[in-house]
């Protein structure tokens, strides 16, 4: 598989495929987006808020939710 076929169904923080564009066929975010999106769940916001206001589906909001829990508690 090659690295853009990885990449189109990529939500990972800190993809360095989707930061540098190699994915095509989906929406590139960068790390401080994403950082920005899980903060607002952080305080309270909910993910199908956040869902609604920016376009981004809430299963990859949940799925960033989820990496930066798991990058906190190491």
């Amino acid at each position: 598989m090659s690295e853009i076929e990885q990449c189109l169904n990529c939500t990972l923080l800190d993809c360095v495929n989707c930061l540098e564009g190699a994915g095509t066929t989906h929406r590139k975010y960068s790390r401080e987006y994403k950082r920005e999106i899980v903060e607002r769940n952080r305080n309270g916001e909910s993910i199908y808020s956040i869902a609604n206001d920016t376009g981004i589906d809430a299963s990859t909001i949940r799925y960033w939710i989820r990496q930066e829990k798991r990058h906190r508690e190491g």
